[in-house]
């Protein structure tokens, strides 16, 4: 049987508030994004809107999957009963791995997707189809694989959002204004988050540590999307 729980006990269902806020926080930078799509007719700002709109979904299918997690460990409180533990979680396994693996692949294709609207806007050129074909089938080989070893995915996002990052912070020194700071730093902890979901494999409690990283980089977003709204 695969092993999902990385969280400890006590932060069951903590994690999928945050991760609530993280929803609405990419819905709203996706609805604004699509908003200058209509107004500009520039496709940047369309597929920026979709990546932040498989981001939130990734989010939805984590959340779904906690749940799911959260049932089993009352099932085994209550009941006591080992065999039938045992066999309820084998049952509810591929909603598990269906899970896992869709919050994964569109986690990484979203990544995938702002990294290269950010490295056409600053190279000015066409994004390449095969490089987006061969990309997809990256994170998808990516998301299969890390339900066997799941730091696999946290390297592959943290290097995403490293990239990802690094351009944000160019774009900074080329421009620097309140929004653009605000936008790098929000990358960079959201980069660090998944540097500190590796360490789970050492102890648990480092995902808390991670999850905290991660709501802290979408609540400096949400105060960007704000602080734009106001100009």
């Amino acid at each position: 049987m695969l092993q999902f729980r990385f969280s400890p006990d006590w932060f069951y269902g903590i994690d999928s508030i945050f991760e609530i806020v993280s929803i609405i926080v990419a819905l709203l930078i996706a609805f604004s994004s699509y908003k200058i799509y209509k107004f500009t007719k520039e496709a940047k700002y369309k597929y920026f809107s979709l990546s932040f709109v498989l981001i939130a979904i990734a989010y939805v299918f984590k959340i779904l999957t906690n749940f799911t997690l959260f049932r089993q460990s009352i099932i085994e409180k209550t009941i006591g009963d080992l065999t039938y533990t045992f066999l309820a979680i084998q049952k509810s396994d591929i909603f598990l791995i269906l899970g896992y693996l869709l919050f994964r692949f569109l986690m990484l294709i979203g990544l995938i997707g702002i990294y290269l609207i950010l490295d056409k806007q600053s190279k000015q050129t066409e994004v390449n189809k095969r490089i987006i074909v061969l990309l997809t089938f990256f994170a998808f080989i990516t998301a299969m694989i890390s339900h066997y070893y799941f730091i696999i995915f946290h390297i592959t996002a943290a290097l995403l959002l490293g990239f990802i990052t690094y351009l944000f912070y160019n774009n900074c020194k080329k421009k620097c204004t309140q929004t653009s700071r605000l936008v790098s730093t929000a990358f960079l902890i959201i980069f660090i988050s998944q540097l500190l979901f590796i360490l789970v494999q050492f102890n648990t409690e480092f995902y808390v540590v991670a999850e905290v990283f991660q709501l802290l980089g979408f609540i400096i977003l949400l105060i960007t999307y704000f602080l734009v709204l106001r100009k």
